[in-house]
């Protein structure tokens, strides 16, 4: 097959600062004008088509400054997507019989509203910082793959139509603060709830899309404390990962996919020699693939010297010296679930020089 686009685009941005007192706003707009146009050809089929769009894209953003080292921010923002030109022709192609492309002049643009607010508040006594978000997002008409299977042929129908969309809502708290002259706290919590819809293959002359509502609950922990003492830098950093699935197909279980990580991170510094130590542990739990649920232990050091006055620093490090270093990661929809695994060259070590000029003039 071949296919030509061509685009042109004109773009006008506008925004605003108003400032009342305490209150400032920043309302914006942009418009683009899209002119397309698109030639198609692919065995008998043979097509040119051409659109003119108006997208239009306000967002506000607003600040308070309720007093010093407190202030609350609020945004909002509109978007809108436009499809496909060729998924807009009124086209079928049958170059393959056992799957039948189709076009759908219906086809319109898909929309998405995000909110988001913050508030932040300082305090110098403790050095404590705090923040907390709230944010929601809404998709409008997005675009999926309906796809309807003949039962007497095996041939399959494909068309993109304007669906069912999703939402989803969360919530963040950070806290930051001295416990003690030389010992930091660093924590955060956050939950995201999303809710998304998997379109199911329609089956001979079923009409009517048939939807698999997929529940999302995403909660994240850290904790982290950071001790400095002279020459000693101590630090330790939890992380905790949860995500639930669930649906509303009786016929898919419920998935639950845990990670845990711990980092502890020492080092010591005499004259002008630095010692690193860094072991990491790593918890992995609900994956289907057994190999994927397991324990690791990795551990990766280093060693640097400084000398030419302190402007060349050359460093020694072993990373993954137990050979243990593995990713896992998994992306579970309302119709599909992948899961992957990635491994690294182990236990290997680098060699490092490292020269900073001086550009001051004498």
């Amino acid at each position: 097959f071949r296919r030509a686009d061509d685009l042109w685009l004109n773009e006008l941005n506008t925004d605003m600062n108003l400032t009342f007192q305490k209150i400032t706003l920043k309302p914006a707009l942009v418009l683009t004008h899209r002119h397309e146009q698109t030639d198609y050809r692919r065995a008998a089929l043979d097509t040119l088509a051409h659109r003119d769009l108006l997208l239009v894209r306000p967002s506000l953003e607003l600040t308070w400054r309720i007093r010093k080292g407190m202030s609350l921010k609020s945004y909002l923002s509109y978007d809108e997507t436009p499809a496909d030109l060729l998924d807009c022709i009124a086209y079928t192609d049958d170059t393959n019989p056992l799957l039948v492309y189709q076009g759908n002049p219906s086809l319109t643009t898909s929309h998405t509203l995000n909110a988001n607010l913050r508030y932040n508040f300082m305090q110098t006594r403790g050095s404590q910082v705090l923040g907390v978000e709230v944010n929601y997002a809404r998709v409008y008409a997005p675009i999926g793959i309906v796809l309807q299977y003949n039962s007497q042929t095996g041939a399959y129908r494909s068309q993109k139509q304007n669906v069912r969309g999703g939402s989803s809502w969360g919530a963040s708290l950070n806290y930051e603060r001295s416990l003690a002259k030389n010992l930091l706290l660093e924590s955060s919590v956050s939950e995201q709830w999303n809710v998304s819809y998997g379109i199911l293959t329609m089956i001979d002359e079923q009409t009517g899309i048939c939807y698999n509502r997929q529940n999302l609950s995403n909660l994240m922990a850290r904790l982290g404390l950071v001790y400095d003492f002279n020459k000693l830098s101590l630090s330790s950093y939890h992380d905790f990962n949860w995500n639930r699935y669930d649906y509303s197909d009786d016929a898919q279980n419920t998935d639950n996919i845990f990670r845990y990580s711990t980092e502890l991170r020492l080092r010591y510094d005499v004259s002008r020699w630095t010692f690193t130590i860094v072991p990491c542990f790593y918890l992995n739990r609900g994956y289907v693939s057994d190999r994927m649920n397991n324990n690791l232990l990795v551990l990766n050091a280093e060693v640097s010297c400084k000398f030419l006055k302190n402007r060349a620093e050359l460093t020694l490090a072993a990373r993954d010296i137990l050979n243990k270093e593995t990713e896992y990661a998994s992306s579970i929809t309302a119709t599909t679930h992948t899961e992957s695994g990635r491994s690294f060259l182990h236990h290997y070590a680098t060699l490092t020089f490292r020269y900073v000029f001086d550009t001051r003039k004498k």
